[in-house]
């Protein structure tokens, strides 16, 4: 049985989560190209990349994005993983 306050969190930061969701979609739709978790920050206006990384494994399990290839990131200028 899950406690309430563990209840109450996860309701709490559902908003949040959804939002950052259709942030990165909306990203990765508008550029159409694979992008690196630096570049779709970059884009959203943010410096740290971890800003998207948990989002983006949620929409890899979603099924909503995938792997798409490697190369080196405009941001970083170092070889990483691109989602589309």
């Amino acid at each position: 049985m899950k406690e309430q306050t563990s209840i109450l969190s996860y309701q709490d930061i559902q908003p949040k989560t959804a939002r950052r969701h259709r942030e990165i979609l909306n990203v990765l739709n508008k550029y159409r190209i694979g992008l690196t978790d630096q570049e779709i920050a970059h884009k959203l206006g943010r410096l740290d990349p971890n800003y998207v990384r948990p989002r983006r494994n949620e929409l890899v399990k979603l099924g909503l994005i995938h792997k798409f290839d490697k190369r080196v990131c405009s941001v970083s200028k170092k070889l990483a993983l691109t989602w589309r």
